[in-house]
């Protein structure tokens, strides 16, 4: 079994940081930190990957991309 991870990475900083690993075949909310909230401006990536079961051990991502995209409404 396998974890899906979101990650933000800045705009200005172009570094992925954890969001949460999402729960599989469920809605997640994720309560987002100051900085990471921060982060959430135009130019920011959202991205998904795949990592081991309860996410990256490293804090940066490990496996493979499986989606990524511009937040909405910023």
């Amino acid at each position: 079994s396998h974890s899906a991870e979101l990650w933000v990475i800045g705009a200005t900083d172009k570094t992925p940081h954890s969001l949460g690993v999402l729960r599989p075949g469920a809605e997640t909310q994720i309560a987002l930190r100051d900085d990471d909230r921060q982060r959430l401006i135009a130019g920011a990536t959202l991205a998904v990957t795949i990592e081991v079961p309860g996410g990256s051990p490293t804090g940066k991502p490990q496996g493979p991309l499986v989606a990524a995209g511009s937040p909405a409404g910023i």
